[in-house]
């Protein structure tokens, strides 16, 4: 947009920049569920299974349970009928070699085979650019962006005969996720599929308004 007032003149106008990069982290989600009749039974049961998590050394995050009580509606007896409680224990694994993850599903499917009462679930895998690498790849499209900047700023005064500067810069970035992989652990096979490691755009936006003299 032009704005004009006697001499001068304000332009307003987007910039944007963008770089793809490849993402350097496999991000694995897994889900334990335990149903039984005892709230203790669960909660030991999902005790184990952490404890021979943690023992893999693998990196993660989460590691967080909830348990619940479990009901039915009967309609003969007209009223919910209490079955149990039903425990869930979350992760997110951060892998450097996607092939590790088969150590996981090994581990999970030798505990699931001792106690039957475990379910196993994995949800939507994916490759992601770890925070520290977005950041640096950030910190280089807000120079960039800059640089575009200040080169339009003389080109729009040539364009209309004036002196143009830099007078205001809002940058909003923008993370673009990549596509993700959804599947379920249903198996006991141990040597699961790997989703395609494809670039990931980030992208920089910014308003910028010059001041044209």
């Amino acid at each position: 947009s032009l704005l004009f007032a006697s001499d001068n003149v304000t332009i307003k106008t987007q910039i944007s920049v963008s770089r793809q990069v490849l993402p350097d982290t496999y991000l694995l989600p897994v889900s334990v569920s335990v149903k039984l009749k005892k709230e203790s039974q669960v909660l030991n049961l999902l005790g184990k299974v952490d404890k021979e998590v943690r023992k893999l050394g693998i990196d993660y995050s989460g590691g967080s349970y909830s348990v619940c009580k479990v009901t039915r509606w009967d309609p003969e007896k007209k009223k919910s009928v209490f079955e149990g409680f039903r425990g869930n224990l979350s992760y997110q694994f951060r892998l450097k070699e996607p092939s590790v993850q088969d150590k996981i599903f090994s581990l999970l499917t030798k505990l699931k085979k001792r106690h039957p009462a475990i379910e196993i679930s994995v949800s939507n895998p994916s490759w992601i650019v770890s925070k520290k690498r977005a950041i640096l790849v950030k910190d280089s499209l807000y120079i960039r962006l800059l640089k575009r900047a200040t080169v339009l700023s003389k080109r729009f005064g040539r364009a209309i005969g004036k002196r143009c500067s830099l007078k205001e810069v809002n940058f909003t970035p923008r993370f673009y996720s990549p596509i993700r992989y959804k599947s379920a652990l249903r198996s006991e096979s141990v040597s699961a599929p790997i989703p395609k490691k494809g670039e990931q755009e980030i992208s920089l936006d910014a308003n910028v308004v010059y001041l044209c003299r």
